[in-house]
C-alpha cells in the first residue's frame, strides 16, 4: 500500500467525524422535540424516544472514536518527521520509515486489551447497538402476542419502562461476558488494528454480538409480519378480539406506525452489521477502508428520524409549530417595565371581579 492509501485513510476518519457531527445535531434536535410533545408518535413514545437517544450515544461514540483515530495521524506524522531528520544525520545506519499503512498496522498491533485501553467508547457503541436490536426483538414480539392473547394484555397493562430495564440488564450481562473475555479469557488475541466493534472484544464474542444484534430484529420483524398477516384477515382478528371492530383498527393503527421503528433499525443497524459479518469472511485482515465506509450506514439512521418526526407531525405540531407557540405565551405572559408591579395586581384584581358580574348578566338576559 502506498502512501496515497494512507491518506485516504486519515481522509475518511474526518469524513466519519464530520458526518458523526450532522447525525448528533439532527438526533438531537427530534429527540428535544420527541420530549416536547407529550404523546409524540402515540402510542410508541417511549420506544420512539429510546431509540433517538441510543442514536445520539452512537454518534457521540462515533465522534470519539474519529477523534481518537486523528490522534493517531498525528503522532505517526511525527513519527515520521524523527525518522526522517536521523535518516539525514546518519544515513549510514537509519533508512527512512515509508509512510504507507502496512507500516501503521506494525506500528499499532492491537490486541483485544489495547483496543479497550485505547478506546473506552467502545462499550458505548457495544451497548447501543444490541440495546436498539432487542428493543425491535421486544416490540415485535409485543404485538403478536397482543393479537394471540388479547384478554391477557386486556387485564395487564403493558409499561414500556420496565422493558427498558429489562433491556439495560440484558445490555449489561453482555458486555460483561465481553469484558470478562477481553481481560481474563484472551487478552492478547489480535484484532482488527482500527479497533472496529465487531472484532474489538474477540471473535468469540464478536460471533455473539452479531448473533444478538442481527437476529433478534430479524426475528423482531419476522414477528411484525406475522401480525401484520392476521390483523388484515377479516375473520380471525374479530373473533379474537370479541367482535370489537375498535380493537381491530387501534390494532392495525399500532402495527402501522411501529413498522417505521422496526425497519429503520432493521436496515441501519441490522444490515451494516450483516455486511461487516460477511466482509470478515471474505477478508479478515484487509479491506480496511470499505469496512470503514460501510460502519457508517449505523449514521445514516438519522434519515429515518427524520421521516419518522414528518410521520409523527401529521397528527400534531411540529417543531415551528411549538417554538411559534411557545413564542406567543411568552408575548403573553410578558409584564410591561413601564407598569408598576402595583398596577398590575390591582388590574387581575378588578378582571377577577367583573368576570363573574358579566357571566351574572348573560345568564339573567338568557332566562
Amino acid at each position: 500500500m502506498s502512501a496515497n492509501d494512507l491518506d485516504t485513510f486519515f481522509v475518511a476518519y474526518r469524513v466519519q467525524l464530520y458526518i458523526a457531527i450532522i447525525a448528533l445535531i439532527i438526533n438531537l434536535i427530534i429527540c428535544i422535540y420527541s420530549f416536547c410533545v407529550f404523546d409524540c408518535f402515540n402510542p410508541h413514545t417511549t420506544m420512539w424516544r429510546t431509540q433517538l437517544i441510543l442514536d445520539i450515544c452512537i454518534a457521540i461514540g462515533y465522534i470519539l472514536d474519529s477523534c481518537s483515530f486523528i490522534s493517531l495521524e498525528n503522532s505517526f506524522s511525527s513519527l515520521n518527521n524523527n525518522n526522517y531528520l536521523i535518516s539525514q544525520q546518519q544515513p549510514q545506519t537509519t533508512t527512512n520509515i515509508s509512510s504507507s499503512l502496512d507500516q501503521l498496522i506494525k506500528l499499532t498491533n492491537n490486541t483485544v486489551t489495547d483496543c479497550n485501553n485505547k478506546k473506552p467508547h467502545l462499550f458505548l457503541l457495544l451497548a447501543c447497538r444490541q440495546w436498539a436490536a432487542v428493543l425491535v426483538f421486544i416490540m415485535g414480539l409485543e404485538r403478536v402476542l397482543f393479537l394471540c392473547y388479547p384478554l391477557w394484555f386486556r387485564s395487564i397493562r403493558v409499561r414500556k419502562s420496565p422493558i427498558n430495564t429489562f433491556v439495560l440488564f440484558f445490555v449489561l450481562f453482555s458486555a460483561g461476558i465481553a469484558y470478562t473475555n477481553v481481560s481474563m479469557v484472551c487478552p492478547y488475541e489480535p484484532t482488527h488494528f482500527t479497533c472496529e466493534l465487531t472484532w474489538a472484544f474477540g471473535i468469540d464474542y464478536g460471533y455473539i454480538s452479531n448473533g444478538i444484534i442481527i437476529l433478534s430484529q430479524l426475528f423482531g420483524f419476522i414477528f411484525l409480519v406475522i401480525a401484520a398477516f392476521f390483523v388484515h384477515r377479516l375473520d380471525w382478528p374479530l373473533r379474537r378480539f370479541g367482535g370489537n371492530r375498535n380493537k381491530v383498527i387501534s390494532e392495525k393503527r399500532k402495527i402501522r406506525k411501529i413498522k417505521w421503528l422496526i425497519l429503520s433499525c432493521l436496515v441501519f443497524i441490522a444490515f451494516p452489521q450483516l455486511l461487516l459479518l460477511l466482509l470478515h469472511f471474505k477478508s479478515p485482515d484487509g479491506l480496511y477502508l470499505i469496512k470503514l465506509i460501510v460502519s457508517w450506514l449505523f449514521l445514516t439512521k438519522m434519515f429515518s428520524n427524520i421521516y419518522i418526526y414528518i410521520l409523527a407531525t401529521r397528527y400534531g405540531k411540529g417543531m415551528f409549530g411549538l417554538i411559534k407557540e411557545w413564542w406567543k405565551n411568552r408575548k403573553k405572559t410578558a409584564i410591561n417595565p413601564n407598569e408598576s408591579m402595583a398596577t398590575i395586581v390591582a388590574s387581575q384584581f378588578i378582571n377577577r371581579q367583573v368576570q363573574p358580574r358579566q357571566l351574572q348578566m348573560l345568564s339573567t338576559i338568557a332566562n
